[in-house]
């Protein structure tokens, strides 16, 4: 039943396990010979409604390792799951990219307030020079 459920659910339908029912009327309704009884009905339809999505948890929150509480931290590492080190390569290109990406931030601002001091350094010369220029004149 579980199964013809979540199959359902996966297509688009609603459905519903009914265990309480009136079983004599349901042998009569579905001609279900006297010697067997059934035992559930699953409905299926479109639903009205748009239910949410229901929660995934993760197995590391469901599962306990050798007794109970003791939680599993990685379940990658417990099952020897070596697409850790596909992750972990991963995780480092990413790094680096955005190292690269500030370096060359820095490098440009670096740049940038050189340019900066060299631009005051020649107006403080260019000053420099035309009080030395004044000076002789008045001389």
């Amino acid at each position: 039943m579980s199964n013809m459920m979540l199959v359902a659910n996966s297509i688009g339908l609603g459905c519903c396990w009914v265990g309480a029912f009136d079983e004599e009327a349901i042998t009569r309704i579905c001609s279900i010979p006297t010697t067997v009884r059934p035992q559930a009905i699953l409905t299926l339809g479109y639903s009205a409604d748009n239910p949410k999505d229901q929660p995934k948890y993760r197995i590391e929150n469901i599962t306990y390792l050798e007794k109970y509480w003791n939680r599993v931290g990685d379940i990658g590492t417990v099952l020897w799951d070596f697409r850790i080190a596909e992750r972990g390569a991963a995780m480092a290109k990413k790094m680096a990219q955005n190292i690269e990406k500030l370096g060359t931030k820095m490098s440009q601002k670096a740049q940038e307030e050189f340019k900066k001091k060299q631009q005051e350094i020649k107006k403080k010369n260019e000053e420099k020079k035309k009080k030395e220029g004044q000076k002789h004149i008045r001389r």
